[in-house]
């Protein structure tokens, strides 16, 4: 089924969509001063707000920008993260390198806050964690010898 209205510039499908242009933009109006972008250009497509998925992501590969770990100690930082009582990660506990507030929108578009994590900070911080960790087995190793 497809379906497309001008005027409202909707489309509908409940199938596949083929699309060829050599570039294409889409701008989606979400409120006064708040707008959804999707441009498409050669293998590239470039999303102008943020990206809400519900359910699963696969890629070849996702691109990180995320800053090293600055810290003082990225294991006493770890030391402290915690579960919750249900078993998952407190993300209160997460050090604050790696907390992020999610906003996010029912379908009634009430925002509501909740504590989640960087993951992108995460392996900043885990990976300063084995750094320092292999310094201190290298000067364990070298009082042994």
């Amino acid at each position: 089924m497809f379906n497309y209205t001008s005027g409202l510039s909707r489309i509908y499908s409940t199938g596949q969509i083929q699309l060829f242009a050599s570039s294409l933009s889409l701008v989606s109006e979400l409120g006064a001063d708040n707008q959804a972008t999707i441009l498409m250009s050669g293998d590239t497509v470039t999303l102008g707000t943020n990206l809400f998925v519900t359910s699963n992501v696969s890629a070849s590969s996702f691109t990180d920008r995320t800053p090293s770990y600055t810290g003082k100690s990225a294991v006493a930082e770890l030391k402290l993260v915690k579960n919750d009582k249900n078993g998952n990660i407190d993300h209160s506990t997460l050090p604050a390198f790696a907390r992020k507030k999610i906003t996010s929108k029912d379908k009634k578009g009430k925002e509501s806050e909740a504590d989640g994590r960087d993951i992108g900070a995460m392996i900043s911080i885990l990976t300063k964690a084995v750094q320092e960790l292999d310094e201190r087995i290298e000067k364990i190793e070298n009082r042994t010898k």
